[in-house]
């Protein structure tokens, strides 16, 4: 891979998570990744995690931030805006929400429930999420979308970049710089499998 498309790539993987604790005590979330970009080097612009909901109770407050939550896995989860509004969370939905706002969540079984999450500074970024299904080339990918990141939910998963590939396994984080946006698409080594979804798609901006 040449060196300058090299510098615009990064895969995160198993090695890079980092396990801590919630802010509010009461469960702990798999931290993939965070970076800076686009704000000062002691503000996290953006971040992912992996949250394992098993129990009824509060998010914490992340004031100044955007989040968006898609269920990777587990039965229904809704979502309590201080009784304002109310959303169900099923497998590969998701539901986007202030950091700062007020928000319960109650799972309609025993089951555990799996999120990913993504917050955005947002001061600084802001971010957008699609579940994709199909192989072949990415669109919609505007000279506005500043990062792009692909988190795989399929084994094998390929991801070809300005002619490069980059093989990922399912869980794992790739960041793409926007230089490199135009020309990506994705496919699977092994085959789809038929219904189920390639990866999720997310697209940072800044307001330009």
């Amino acid at each position: 891979m040449q060196n300058h498309l090299k510098q615009k790539l990064q895969l995160y993987t198993a090695a890079d998570f980092i396990e801590q604790r919630w802010k509010n005590g009461r469960g702990s979330t798999l931290e993939l990744a965070k970076g800076s970009d686009y704000a000062p080097a002691d503000v996290h612009s953006w971040r992912f995690s992996i949250a394992t909901l098993s129990e009824n109770g509060s998010y914490s407050n992340f004031a100044g931030y955007q989040r968006t939550q898609v269920m990777l896995e587990g039965d229904t989860v809704q979502l309590d805006f201080a009784g304002a509004k109310k959303i169900q969370l099923h497998k590969l939905t998701q539901a986007s929400f202030r950091g700062d706002q007020a928000v319960s969540c109650s799972l309609a079984t025993t089951r555990t429930a799996t999120m990913l999450n993504l917050m955005t500074a947002s001061n600084y970024l802001q971010h957008r999420l699609e579940v994709v299904s199909h192989c072949g080339p990415l669109v919609d990918l505007s000279s506005k979308v500043d990062l792009l990141f692909v988190y795989a939910l399929q084994e094998g998963l390929t991801v070809q970049v300005a002619g490069h590939c980059v093989r990922m396994k399912s869980g794992q984080l790739l960041k793409i710089d926007r230089v490199t946006q135009s020309k990506i698409s994705l496919s699977v080594s092994a085959g789809k499998l038929p219904d189920t979804a390639l990866a999720i798609i997310i697209k940072l901006f800044r307001d330009h």
